[in-house]
Parts: C-alpha cells; structure tokens; sequence
C-alpha cells in the first residue's frame, strides 16, 4: 500500500485496486477510484463517493467511521488491507478521552497535522496519547523543524511512501514527515 502527501492535511491511500483521499488541497492532482474524505462537502475532485460527516461506512471493502472532533473537523479511522489509519484533520486542541474511546485502540498510521493551534508541544503530546505504530505529520511546513527537534520525526525516503503490515514497528512510534 502507497501513502502520498499533496500538503496540507491531504493525503491519499492506494493499493492495487483501490485509492482514498484523506482531506483535500487545492493543486492535489488525484482520481479517487473508492472513496474521497474530506472535512467539507464542497471541493473538485472525482469520486465514486464522497463522505464528509461523522458515521460508519463500507465501500469496496474499505471500512470507515467519522467521529466529529468539533465544528468543522471530523476524525476518521480507516481500515484498509488490514491496516487502521486514523485521519485527525485539522485539530485545533487534544480531543477528550471520550473520543479516543471512541476511536479505538491499535491505530497503525496516525496521520496529524501541525497548526498555531496545534503546535509542536502539542502535536507531540497527541501523538504520545495516540500512540500509532507510524505517525504522519502535515500541516504547516514551516512549524516542521521545531517538531522534528522536538519528536525525533524523521523525512522519509519518498513520497509516496510505501506500508506493509509486516514493516509497522512493534514497539515504538515511528514519525514521518514526507517530502512534497
């Protein structure tokens, strides 16, 4: 399975047969075959479906489930080839305990994104309460060098950036920053 970044909190999941959009940018040149989440309704992209509120959904094998984390941004946790991924949006404080009830354990790939909001303090703290096998950061590009002195984030190789249930860490956070 590939992960590609187009910037922002957009982020795109492809295997063989199938393609997801988590959240989406403006300039991100991308045909979702499945499935397009995104926190609003009103964006340009194609899709056989698209889904921007909380709830639970199954497309081509694919499941889903949208928690609102507050007006405006929905959370959505993802199981795809037997991998969680957990889409944060674009928070604007750590969510109650409530909601990661909700949300689960064992998220594989945590995808977060970094705001003056949620700054590098605080995406950290986030990302330790989550506690994913990987963690992805994006957001606001230029906060990335004081997150990365303060989580030991590392920049992947590539983008897209290949995942495979077998190469998640058993132990340990992983964070990825991917290059645009």
């Amino acid at each position: 399975m590939k992960i590609q970044y187009f910037g922002e909190q957009c982020f795109a999941l492809t295997d063989k047969t199938r393609s997801i959009l988590l959240s989406h940018t403006d300039g991100a040149d991308f045909s979702a075959e499945s499935v397009v989440l995104s926190p609003s309704g009103d964006i340009d992209v194609t899709a056989k479906r698209i889904i921007h509120l909380p709830g639970e959904f199954e497309i081509s094998e694919v499941l889903m489930k949208g928690f609102q984390s507050h007006p405006g941004n929905t959370i959505y946790k993802v199981i795809m080839n037997e991998i969680t991924f957990a889409h944060f949006g674009t928070l604007v404080e750590i969510p109650k305990a409530k909601l990661f009830e909700q949300l689960g354990e064992n998220i594989d790939v945590a995808f977060v994104n970094l705001s003056e909001k949620m700054d590098a303090k605080k995406l950290k703290d986030l990302i330790d309460t989550i506690s994913p096998r990987i963690a992805i950061v994006g957001g606001d590009v230029s906060m990335l060098p004081k997150f990365m002195e303060v989580s030991g984030a590392k920049t992947a190789e590539t983008n897209p950036m290949e995942v495979t249930k077998s190469m998640l860490p058993s132990d340990n956070t992983d964070i990825y920053v991917l290059p645009l």
